[in-house]
Formats: C-alpha cells, sequence, structure tokens
C-alpha cells in the first residue's frame, strides 16, 4: 500500500510513502547537512544533454559543480547542451586519471577548498565511474 501526499513547501510535488516499510512510517524527517552551500561542490560525471539540467538545478542551489569526463568521451558530445540551459560553465572541469585512486585525487585538487558533498551521473556514460566513485 502507497500512500500519496503532496509537500508543504511545493505543492505540484508528490512524496509516494510505502506502508510496506516500517522505517518510512511516521512522515519524512528533514535532515540539514548543508552549512553553506556556496563552499561546498557537487560531481557531475559526463554532465552532457539532460546532464546539463542537472548541472544547472544543482547550480540554482548554489553548489559549484565539477565536471568529470569519463575515457573516450568524446569533445563533440560534451558540446550536446539543450538551448534551454543556455552557457554552462564549470567550476572545474576534471579527465578520468589512469586508475580510481589519481581519479579520486584530481577531483579534491580541483576541489580545492570545497567540501564535495554530491557524485552524481550526468549521463549514461558516466554510470560505472559515479558507481565506483559513490562508493569512495
Amino acid at each position: 500500500t502507497h500512500n500519496r501526499s503532496a509537500t508543504l513547501d511545493r505543492t505540484n510535488l508528490l512524496r509516494i510513502m510505502s506502508m510496506d516499510r516500517p522505517e518510512l512510517r511516521g512522515g519524512l524527517v528533514k535532515r540539514f547537512t548543508t552549512m553553506d552551500a556556496s563552499k561546498e561542490s557537487v560531481v557531475v560525471v559526463d554532465p552532457y544533454s539532460t546532464g546539463c539540467v542537472i548541472v544547472k538545478e544543482i547550480q540554482s542551489r548554489g553548489y559549484k559543480v565539477i565536471a568529470l569526463w569519463t575515457r573516450g568521451f568524446s569533445d563533440e558530445m560534451k558540446t550536446h547542451v539543450p538551448l534551454s540551459c543556455g552557457k554552462i560553465s564549470y567550476h572545474a572541469e576534471v579527465n578520468e586519471g589512469d586508475n580510481l585512486g589519481e581519479t579520486t585525487r584530481d577531483l579534491y585538487k580541483a576541489a580545492g577548498k570545497l567540501r564535495i558533498v554530491a557524485c552524481i551521473c550526468g549521463g549514461e556514460a558516466g554510470v560505472d565511474m559515479t558507481d565506483a566513485l559513490s562508493e569512495r
């Protein structure tokens, strides 16, 4: 059984809560983890096409975006940006290294003093890398 309820702050969104899962009973708990988004960054792996919309949403919330391009991702694909997104600029762009450790070091170096708070896939080509990074 599922219960649908509108969110208070955005009535056009629905949250589905399952009565089959006891940990979801009792409603949703808001947890604030961000003190100042301007001091935090989000890694988006292969942000092309619809992934650019994700980038714009992240930036609209005040986070800096680091684009991680996986090995073999063509320069032509990087130009696939929807017109609705306009020009996209990143805090930094990082290319996948020879191994996961090197890539991780490069991301932290690119972030500098910014705290990396999330790693999100920006396109199908980046799924495997996003999975690997999310385990670190």
